[in-house]
């Protein structure tokens, strides 16, 4: 069974315990806690359907279940036809932008050398995203050079847009090696407009 086969069974759980729960007002508060977590760690607790979950947490009576079973049952289709990959990418671009801008700030402080390695991680991670939402298939070991290619090849991105990512493997490889006078801070600085347009081009 794969992670959404068992990401459905278990909300298929959860709308069976909270439709079963309807008239119990105390396992109605441990259902809706339950699913708040589970939904909040799926999705992100800034995701709607978390916000829409944390706001049943005021109830305690079937009104809980009443609206939150259709919440899961909307959760389950999204997921079925595909829709969990873009919302899970999308939260996921919200986190990585605060490492992004946590290298922003290490640029304005003069940091060029950690701001490159931390920049570098997070374009690696963002591939991977971007090959899963469009079924390129990567390797676990994957690297930025091996997911460039294979993303390039997939007809993901031009050759353009290759080279790109090879500058910036290049200076994050250099920071990860040490070799600190190979690149300056401007190019630093460059690398994250360039890291933050195309990750905002190609996750949506």
């Amino acid at each position: 069974m794969d992670s959404k086969e068992k990401t459905l069974e278990y909300i298929e759980f959860l709308i069976r315990k909270g439709t079963e729960s309807a008239n119990n007002k105390g396992e109605i508060v441990g259902w809706c806690t339950q699913a708040v977590q589970f939904v909040s760690n799926l999705l992100g607790e800034k995701s709607v359907y978390a916000e829409q979950f944390a706001s049943l947490l005021a109830y305690s009576d079937n009104r809980a279940t009443l609206l939150g079973v259709p919440i899961l049952k909307s959760l389950k289709e999204d997921i079925q036809l595909g829709a969990l990959n873009k919302i899970q990418a999308l939260v996921a671009a919200e986190v990585f932008a605060d490492f992004l801008e946590m290298s922003s700030h290490l640029l304005d402080s003069g940091y060029k050398d950690p701001a490159a390695s931390l920049i570098g991680a997070v374009l690696e991670n963002e591939l991977r995203r971007i090959a899963k939402m469009n079924n390129v298939p990567t390797k676990n070991d994957a690297t930025i050079d091996s997911l460039n290619q294979e993303l390039t090849k997939a007809g993901v991105y031009n050759q353009i847009k290759k080279k790109q990512v090879d500058y910036w493997r290049a200076i994050r490889n250099n920071a990860d090696h040490g070799k600190f006078d190979e690149y300056k801070i401007d190019d630093v600085k460059e690398m994250l407009r360039g890291v933050t347009q195309f990750l905002s081009e190609y996750l949506h």
